[in-house]
């Protein structure tokens, strides 16, 4: 019969044959542990930077759930065990697609990285002291820091990102502080 309800949630990690067969016992979508985590993930991703970083842990974590429910998996192979059957070949297929586009995202990582590692070369060799806010999630970290540039009289683009939920903050963001009459230093946000 119909269930009440629009999905399920495991607390637990499923493979993808066993969300394949908890779906079509159910006739519903089933979202486990790794999925939930993701899409927390990508909900709270503000920077490229961050995006990028969850639609690879996507893209592997789907390259991990491929089954094709079409193929018998207990094909004959000939003498040389390398004739594989036509289901097989396409989650290969998906595979190497979701590789290709996992190598490709890494890429653009890689480059945002560099950009930001000069960034960081080029604080460390300035003359202005750099201050780290470390604590644990939702402890308020993100929020000194925009007390901070409210006091600067910064531009609103300027603030972070805060809410009192944990893991708002998915990235490392630095500022600037300059208030009038007291020296001036760069401020670290950290995850």
């Amino acid at each position: 019969g119909e269930h009440p309800f629009d999905f399920i949630v495991t607390d637990f990690n499923l493979t993808g044959m066993q969300k394949d067969h908890l779906e079509d016992a159910f006739n519903k979508d089933i979202i486990d542990r790794n999925m939930v985590i993701l899409k927390v993930f990508e909900s709270r991703a503000r920077t490229k930077e961050s995006k990028l970083q969850v639609e690879i842990a996507k893209l592997q974590y789907q390259s991990s759930q491929l089954v094709n429910k079409d193929a018998s998996y207990s094909q004959v192979t000939s003498g040389s065990g390398h004739n594989k059957g036509s289901g097989e070949k396409e989650k290969e297929l998906d595979k190497r697609r979701i590789a290709e586009a996992i190598h490709r995202k890494k890429k653009e990582l890689f480059q945002i990285k560099n950009s930001r590692k000069t960034g960081r070369i080029l604080r460390k060799n300035s003359e202005i002291p750099t201050i780290a806010i470390v604590g644990y999630t939702n402890a308020g970290k993100s929020t000194l820091i925009n007390y901070f540039l409210e006091k600067t009289k910064s531009s609103p683009d300027k603030y972070l990102y805060s809410e009192d939920i944990v893991f708002a903050t998915l990235e490392t963001s630095t500022r600037l502080i300059n208030i009038y009459g007291y020296p001036s230093f760069l401020l670290t946000d950290t995850v």
